[in-house]
């Protein structure tokens, strides 16, 4: 996996802890969303790191992108969890006092929230750059920066029963899903239980023609079929059938249907709470489950 070196590094922290580091990271964000860019500036000294040709980002530049809209987010949110406006029960108040594991934590964000109530979180994830990233997210947003560790959502270096609750935040995509709810069952206690909010496969099936629509790009509807074909031979066969080359990596996402998001977590004991399992209008699924 990719890393920044230590020279990347700081120059990464000096230039978003800098006087043009707002600047910089809204033209990162612009670029990373295809937006129109806000800061000349910013896309400027984004050049100047290596992070982009033009206005468009390079390898180390999609890298660093990851984080800096993760932070995007937190900020539009003002610090709340994602979806807790819709799904009541993500508020970050609903895990005080419990031990919650957050699988493809990213640069950390989510973990931001909920440092703000008592209980023990940390994260895990398997890209280093989000995890060099985090401190300084954590600097920029006043936070003090969360406990994470650098593991795959299908083998983390936690001792099984060590949680309450294991989180997935629209990362689910990226896991072989059928290793990683195994990994679920193993580091959760007694009552523990299974949060996962992400895209299934029969809402990203209709989107895939609107953005085509909407787009004409070819290139993304070919990354789309790829993903609806990827998703259809995992349910069927458990793996994908195309893949970058590497353990534990994945080329594309997949987005099992809810059908077969339940299946899987009744094998390994859970039951999915049907009431409060809830349709988020971004088409997401925030699915609650429990040990049956």
């Amino acid at each position: 996996m990719r890393r920044l070196t230590d020279a990347e590094l700081t120059a990464a922290r000096d230039a978003l802890l800098g006087p043009e580091g707002n600047a910089l990271r809204s033209a990162v964000v612009d670029m990373t969303l295809g937006r129109p860019i806000s800061s000349d500036a910013g896309a400027d000294l984004a050049r100047e790191l290596g992070w982009a040709e033009g206005d468009r980002l390079t390898e180390v530049g999609q890298l660093v992108a990851d984080p800096l809209r993760e932070l995007a987010f937190y900020e539009e949110r003002a610090g709340t969890m994602a979806s807790q406006d819709v799904v009541p029960r993500l508020a970050k108040q609903n895990y005080a006092g419990k031990r919650v594991i957050e699988l493809g934590s990213g640069g950390g964000c989510n973990l931001l929230g909920l440092g703000e109530v008592d209980g023990w979180f940390v994260g895990i994830d398997p890209m280093p750059v989000s995890l060099q990233i985090m401190p300084v997210l954590a600097r920029i947003a006043g936070r003090p920066c969360p406990v994470a560790v650098e593991a795959f959502a299908e083998q983390v270096p936690f001792a099984g029963g060590s949680f309450d609750v294991t989180l997935c935040y629209s990362a689910h995509q990226y896991f072989d899903v059928d290793a990683a709810i195994a990994e679920m069952d193993r580091l959760l206690g007694p009552d523990g239980e299974v949060i996962i909010v992400g895209m299934s496969l029969w809402p990203f099936i209709p989107e895939t023609a609107v953005r085509f629509a909407r787009t004409r790009s070819l290139g993304t509807l070919k990354y789309d079929l790829v993903t609806i074909a990827n998703t259809a031979w995992y349910q069927l066969r458990g793996r994908r059938l195309f893949q970058t080359s590497g353990a534990n990596t994945t080329g594309y996402p997949i987005y099992p249907s809810g059908r077969y998001m339940r299946r899987r977590l009744r094998e390994h004991g859970f039951e999915v709470d049907e009431e409060t399992t809830t349709r988020l209008p971004s088409d997401e699924t925030a699915l609650f489950a429990r040990r049956a």
